[in-house]
């Protein structure tokens, strides 16, 4: 595959990207995201690799990043990604569920490394490789992107790859690529990576103590917050939404109201 532009703003290009990567087998995958202003996560970045290549596509710029589901979400190819399931999440209403997900993070472990091992850690452990870590706590969202933030995000994508082809060696040396497919197999189900309204409550910390009234509020509030899109002014994050169930109201029409007063007064 010819590597095009590493940083992709145009739709034609990402078309021709799209059909490009259609006739890869495996593709590595990452995000950028910001979650501070919105409750649901804002996708800033998508970073996709290839042997010979990595490209960073800007939803920002773009109008959509639609075409991007064929390609994604196809079972023929393996799409490899490190702790996937915030990714996933992210991406999900962009383009889709993503197909025949490998996460080396999930690798990693049923190798023996530790269970939460980062990117930069497994990448330095496995292929001898020291990764930058400057831009970890970046806000993607600001335009434009300077040229060492574009190769900090494609340096999240150009190791993928090597670490899949050497977890799957270490795996298959002890006998645990079936243990492998089991873990693997609920990533490419799209259910597991969206959030039930209903049980949107459990993300919540510190109910601890609150009566039951309080905790159905709780509940009630986490479910009407999941199907809403807006910004964190008018729906509070989590501390806030505890804080208000506590002390403010007792019925969730009251606590929205509260809530747009407070959006209104600021």
């Amino acid at each position: 595959m010819q590597s095009p532009t590493r940083f992709v703003t145009h739709p034609a290009a990402l078309s021709d990207l799209c059909a490009a990567l259609a006739e890869q087998p495996a593709l590595a995958l990452d995000t950028e995201f910001m979650r501070e202003r919105t409750y649901r996560a804002e996708l800033c970045l998508v970073q996709i690799g290839w042997p010979s290549g990595a490209v960073c596509v800007d939803p920002i710029a773009l109008e959509s990043v639609a075409p991007l589901a064929a390609p994604l979400g196809a079972a023929t190819s393996v799409k490899v990604l490190h702790a996937a399931r915030q990714d996933l999440e992210v991406l999900l209403p962009a383009v889709g569920a993503i197909g025949s997900v490998f996460d080396t993070q999930v690798a990693a472990a049923l190798t023996g490394l530790p269970a939460q091992i980062g990117y930069g850690e497994l990448t330095r452990r496995l292929l001898e490789v020291e990764l930058a870590k400057a831009h970890t706590r970046a806000d993607w969202s600001k335009r434009p992107l300077s040229d060492e933030q574009i190769e900090y995000a494609l340096d999240d994508v150009r190791y993928l790859l090597p670490l899949r082809e050497r977890l799957l060696e270490t795996l298959d040396r002890l006998n645990r690529l079936a243990w492998l497919d089991e873990e693997l197999a609920p990533l490419s189900r799209p259910m597991q990576a969206s959030v039930d309204p209903d049980r949107a409550w459990q993300r919540l910390k510190g109910l601890q103590g609150l009566d039951d009234a309080r905790l159905a509020l709780a509940r009630s509030l986490a479910a009407w917050r999941e199907r809403r899109e807006a910004s964190w002014r008018t729906l509070f994050p989590d501390r806030q939404s505890r804080l208000a169930v506590s002390t403010e109201e007792n019925r969730l029409d009251a606590l929205v109201r509260f809530f747009h007063a407070r959006m209104h007064a600021a």
